[in-house]
């Protein structure tokens, strides 16, 4: 098999090379995409979200956020470059994916800033964006 050279996820074709073997089997970067965005609706009004599997919560902007009170919230958010940020509260609406139609109602963080707005694991899984495969890992 003739492979061409590449950049690779899960390390540097540099270190392939030292065992003078190419493998067949490592990842492409081009596999698989480093951001992964979706459309929802959110109050009937499209929005593109961030699906991050590393998040346990769902984030919106306020200016994106259901015109009804917030809700008080102990939560701080810690971002990837491990600065903090209080969300203003809290509020529950009800999101769709437009593209099938499937509803969920789902907790969001309301943030102040000019933010991506985020879905979480959780939500995520269920409106079946990803797909967690437990079978693959140990816990």
């Amino acid at each position: 098999m003739n492979l061409k050279k590449t950049t690779y996820s899960t390390c540097t074709s540099q270190a392939l090379q030292t065992d003078r073997k190419w493998y067949n089997h490592a990842i492409k970067k081009e596999d698989y995409p480093k951001e992964v965005y979706t459309e929802m609706g959110v109050a009937k009004k499209p929005l593109k979200f961030q699906v991050d599997s590393g998040s346990s919560v769902n984030v919106i902007p306020a200016e994106f956020a259901p015109d009804e009170p917030l809700k008080r919230t102990m939560k701080t958010l810690r971002m990837w470059n491990d600065t903090t940020l209080q969300p203003l509260g809290s509020c529950c609406t009800i999101f769709q994916n437009p593209k099938y139609g499937k509803k969920l109602s789902v907790e969001f963080l309301v943030v102040e800033k000019q933010l991506t707005p985020i879905i979480g694991t959780w939500a995520a899984q269920q409106m079946g964006l990803i797909t967690v495969n437990e079978e693959n890992s140990r816990l």
